[in-house]
């Protein structure tokens, strides 16, 4: 420790001073409080007009969304090749899996396969099935 000239060495035994903690701040729970605005009863009319049409347009937006999901639906089956007498048609929209000793294996006929490890883990795409259509890789 740095001394300064002169300085006594029973200063050194002097314990540091004491600071007792603070008291803790009182919390305050008060929040402030929006304005209250009044309005007139021909606004309030207007308002509740605008609620209810919001309300009504959302109602009839998801209507629409629904029908244009299944409109879309409809096109890909009728793009979608079923074989020549449309005889795989039942198979769409159903999934097969098949267990091995590793990996379960999911076909969805026109639509997709996959494989997920037994013990857990991640299914991995093994690509997309869209057609009856058998094709020669050389």
């Amino acid at each position: 420790m740095y001394r300064k000239p002169g300085e006594d060495e029973e200063e050194e035994d002097t314990p540091p001073p004491f600071f007792p903690p603070k008291d803790p701040e009182p919390e305050t729970t008060t929040t402030p409080q929006e304005p209250s605005l009044e309005y007139d009863d021909e606004t309030k009319q207007l308002i509740e007009k605008a609620k209810q049409a919001r309300e009504t347009y959302s109602e009839v937006e998801g209507r629409y969304l629904d029908i244009t999901n299944k409109i879309r639906e409809i096109e890909v089956t009728f793009e979608t090749d079923f074989g020549p007498n449309d005889e795989f048609m039942a198979l769409q929209g159903q999934c097969f899996e098949l267990t091995d000793l590793e990996y379960t294996y999911k076909l969805c006929p026109f639509d997709s396969a996959s494989q997920r490890p037994k013990n857990g883990g991640t299914e991995t795409s093994l690509g997309y099935v869209l057609s009856t259509t058998l094709r020669k890789y050389h």
